[in-house]
């Protein structure tokens, strides 16, 4: 088995019949540097409904502050 360095996310905006996925991602600010980077999705909880999930937006946030910063 031979050793492929690309990460598993690149299928999702590489090569000439993902542009329509490349332009949804740009119009969300991604740049192409960004699109060279795993992609990771970020997923809670937190609703404004449920008093004991409040805090789980401002965790996330930094999570995704700490992710794309790596």
């Amino acid at each position: 088995m031979s050793y492929n360095p690309r990460h598993k996310s690149s299928y999702v905006y590489d090569g000439p019949e993902r542009i329509s996925h490349r332009a949804l991602l740009k119009g969300t600010g991604a740049t192409e540097d960004d699109m060279k980077k795993p992609l990771i999705a970020v997923v809670n909880s937190y609703t404004d409904i449920n008093p004991g999930h409040v805090h789980l937006n401002q965790i996330a946030t930094q999570v995704k502050l700490g992710i794309t910063a790596a």
